[in-house]
């Protein structure tokens, strides 16, 4: 069936499953092609209801189409719902978030099937115990804002770090939103800032130190996730970021000499290693200033902090 768009309800997003964002490869088929895939939708007393297809859809209005096929069902149920969204998960079309918006979806709109729904959370889904077992978890993460939704979908975050996520105080979560919404974050860097985070807020001082992060202090998009967890890193180990900073003081000040100190990552090691530059017309009898002229008591105090 072909219907127009202007009789379908594209603002209903309620069985929006997977990741928001649209792949150019989609478009570039829709535009060439025509959708290959027709939209299900579902028919209401007062409107057609999207059900699947709903970046087919936005990228058909995109490209100034006023029309679609479809597929207009009268009704769906629990098992048909179930063996469509496993296709879709199949396909990797759904995230994280959107696996878990497929269980809130199943539990809030079919009667009965728990059973059917346990099953296919589990072994088809693959959703964790944890939020399958607690609806105020499933909530949480349901709850939590668009830009991390679409930031968690989109990188594949574990589950995991998803239920740490919705365990945070709700200006944490807000705030992490208000990052992602600046810049990307790297997926390990992002692991981390989530696993530093709790021990922040548990210092009354934590919390209010956080807020004050400005990406505008990082000095441009490229360097802000490494800004960000170089901020948040001080302030959960922050004796290890006061040695570092001594450290690197050290290091400074025997670098502009033509001196490289390095030290072991996280002062984890017994040694450190100098290196002396030389160029070719210096006159090698440098190399003996250079040593000499060394403060064997900073080197020292350089090797204390291992």
């Amino acid at each position: 069936m072909r219907l127009s768009l202007n009789d379908i309800d594209l603002d209903d997003r309620y069985f929006k499953i997977s990741r928001d964002y649209i792949d150019e490869g989609l478009r570039s088929s829709i535009r060439d092609f025509g959708v290959l895939d027709p939209p299900v939708v579902v028919r209401e007393p007062d409107r057609l209801r999207v059900v699947f297809g709903f970046n087919r859809l936005r990228i058909l209005k995109e490209l100034g189409h006023d029309a679609t096929p479809a597929v207009v069902l009268p009704g769906i149920d629990a098992e048909w719902y179930v063996r469509s969204v496993l296709l879709k998960c199949h396909r990797n079309e759904a995230g994280p978030v959107g696996r878990l918006k497929i269980l809130h979806i199943l539990r809030n709109t079919f009667d009965g099937g728990a059973d059917l729904i346990a099953h296919a959370a589990k072994n088809g889904l693959h959703i964790p115990e944890y939020f399958i077992n607690s609806e105020s978890l499933l909530t949480a993460a349901m709850n939590l804002p668009q830009p991390l939704k679409r930031y968690l979908d989109h990188k594949d975050i574990p589950h995991k770090i998803i239920r740490e996520l919705t365990e945070l105080a709700p200006d944490a979560i807000d705030m992490i939103s208000r990052w992602l919404e600046y810049a990307p974050i790297r997926v390990n860097i992002f692991k981390s800032l989530i696993g530093m985070l709790p021990d922040i807020y548990d210092r009354a001082e934590g919390a209010g130190t956080l807020q004050n992060i400005a990406p505008d202090e990082a000095g441009g998009i490229q360097r802000w996730d490494e800004y960000l967890f170089g901020r948040i890193y001080r302030l959960r180990y922050p004796s290890y970021s006061s040695l570092k900073m001594k450290a690197d003081e050290i290091v400074r000040r025997y670098s502009s000499e033509g001196i490289r100190i390095e030290y072991p990552p996280y002062f984890e090691g017994d040694s450190i290693s100098l290196t002396l530059s030389l160029r070719k017309q210096d006159d090698p009898e440098i190399i003996k200033k250079k040593i000499d002229g060394m403060d064997r008591g900073v080197l020292r105090e350089l090797l204390d902090l291992l």
